[in-house]
């Protein structure tokens, strides 16, 4: 007997996938960069980051710390989140093709 999968479950895997990337990719200076920093120059503790367009507020050294500390925590949770989604396609994939083999 084969279980014909749940199409919901593959589109599941399949926006994990997506939404753990965005979030990976849309943060990955904070991962990648040590340091704290401002439009791609370190910042020094007596420094100001200032928005010359966008909506950002200028944020002084510590304040930009938290801010890049968090882009990392999104980040992190991205690879989470995609994580899982790649473990549920795997595990799709590997399932559907046992049934495939296993069918008469």
């Amino acid at each position: 007997m084969v279980r014909r999968l749940r199409p919901w479950l593959k589109f599941l895997a399949f926006v994990l996938l997506v939404i753990g990337g965005s979030m990976f990719f849309g943060n990955t200076e904070a991962i990648f960069n040590d340091g704290v920093s401002c439009g791609g120059q370190s910042m020094r503790p007596d420094e100001w980051c200032r928005s010359v367009d966008g909506p950002d507020p200028d944020r002084n050294y510590d304040e930009q710390k938290k801010h890049i500390d968090r882009e990392r925590g999104f980040a992190y949770a991205g690879v989470t989140v995609g994580g899982l989604g790649l473990a549920m396609a795997l595990a799709l994939g590997v399932r559907d093709l046992i049934a495939e083999i296993q069918s008469p």
